[in-house]
């Protein structure tokens, strides 16, 4: 464990959600695993995950090419 502590990538990890709590991909990260713990029988408060759950962005419909 305190090699993968040590390394550059763990280093440039907290550096990113340490300058941009906000991104996308670090809200994506930290909601996965809310969502996770609220699958949990024990866990009686279940955390928000309102960006796993935003709908705005989602594909509502597909493009079909015609045929060469």
């Amino acid at each position: 464990m305190g090699t993968i502590i040590a390394s550059q990538m763990f280093e440039r990890f907290i550096e990113e959600r340490l300058n941009e709590p906000d991104h996308p991909q670090i809200k994506f990260f930290d909601e996965s695993i809310v969502a996770k713990l609220n699958r949990s029988k024990t866990q009686l408060k279940k955390g928000d995950t309102a960006f796993l759950d935003d709908v705005r962005d989602m594909i509502t419909e597909s493009f079909n090419p015609p045929p060469p």
